[in-house]
């Protein structure tokens, strides 16, 4: 089953009972929330990247196909990303 697409949405903390509760959602639902007893940057930033995926995997899967077209495909030339991208890409979109 596909990702719920994107626009996600990323809103500041929700304070309840000394736990900061980040919710990231698209138009019509919830995707994701992100708690934590203590205020870091490390769990905004949590929220940030889970909001920001669908443009994420958008912008792996077009890197895939530029570096296609450029001729990274199948050679995998020395400072290619293309394994990279597509080790990411399938980890994204391929059940386990």
């Amino acid at each position: 089953m596909p990702h719920t697409p994107g626009p996600w949405t990323f809103h500041a903390p929700i304070p309840s009972q000394g736990i900061k509760h980040y919710i990231v959602h698209e138009e019509l639902a919830d995707i994701a929330e992100v708690y934590a007893w203590d205020h870091t940057e490390a769990t905004e930033a949590n929220a940030r990247l889970i909001a920001a995926a669908p443009e994420l995997l958008e912008a792996v899967r077009q890197a895939i196909n530029d570096l296609e077209h450029d001729g990274c495909g199948d050679n995998h030339l020395p400072g290619c990303s293309m394994p990279i991208l597509q080790a990411v890409y399938a980890k994204a979109t391929e059940k386990p």
